[in-house]
């Protein structure tokens, strides 16, 4: 179950913490929405390197885009950050996990299968890059999905990633927007905002440091039992999946 908090309950955590309700002028409240935006993104990266898949599924999303005959590269969504897993629909109800491939595997697949469609049962694979290294698509820094084969037909293709955490608005326009929590531990983003402020102030922050720590320890012993009854299990990265497998040399 998400624990949901509005930006304002954060905002307004951070000046109770940091004494900052009738202390108006040297720390501002569009600085101090500032803090929080960054104690928030640091938060949001805990959650991506808390060593599971399970924490990572706190920072979900999904996506869809329709791929094109003849096209191998599309944009990604713009608050993408990592890709979790990609699906291809080839017909309702049926999907085909497609699998990426690394740098050096880069030409292996320009003429694998030897047949040029998309079929159940025949791999697709796919790799991530920029896009300032793709002439006239997207805009710099966009990232870009690139298929092998290239696809011979129209096809949903399902994006399942992490993102990359939205900045609020400096004069308060988000602060009605809510996040998750998850068990409190946006606090965490409270508390490296009051250390910020505090730092600011020249006052003493070991208090709000000392509280950053154990809510990091928190996170990362805990976000990753989204499931405590069943283990992540090991994959096996080597599994050949194609029918032949020539490329491989």
């Amino acid at each position: 179950m998400s624990a949901p908090v509005a930006f304002s309950a954060l905002l307004l955590q951070l000046q109770q913490r940091a004494n900052l309700e009738n202390r108006a002028g040297f720390v501002t409240v569009p600085e101090q929405r500032g803090y929080l935006n960054e104690g928030l993104q640091e938060f949001h990266e805990l959650l991506m390197k808390a060593g599971s898949n399970g924490a990572r599924r706190h920072i979900r999303r999904s996506s869809v885009f329709q791929c094109q005959q003849g096209v191998s590269d599309y944009p990604l969504p713009t608050d993408f950050f990592e890709m979790f897993s990609l699906d291809i629909e080839l017909s309702p109800n049926q999907f085909l996990t497609a699998t990426p491939y690394m740098e050096f595997e880069r030409n292996a697949f320009r003429l694998y299968p030897a047949f040029s469609g998309w079929y159940f049962g025949s791999p697709v694979y796919y790799a991530i890059y920029g896009s300032d290294t793709i002439a006239n698509v997207g805009i710099v820094g966009e990232k870009i999905v690139r298929f092998q084969p290239i696809p011979q037909s129209t096809y949903p293709v399902h994006v399942n990633y992490i993102y990359t955490f939205p900045s609020f608005a400096l004069d308060g326009s988000n602060d009605g927007n809510v996040i998750d929590s998850i068990n409190g531990w946006t606090m965490y983003a409270v508390w490296w905002a009051v250390a910020a402020a505090k730092h600011k102030l020249k006052e003493d922050a070991s208090f709000a440091l000392g509280r950053m720590a154990k809510i990091e320890q928190r996170i990362a012993e805990l976000a990753g039992d989204t499931d405590a009854g069943a283990a992540e299990r090991v994959k096996d990265v080597l599994i050949d999946y194609d029918s032949i497998a020539w490329w491989k040399g």
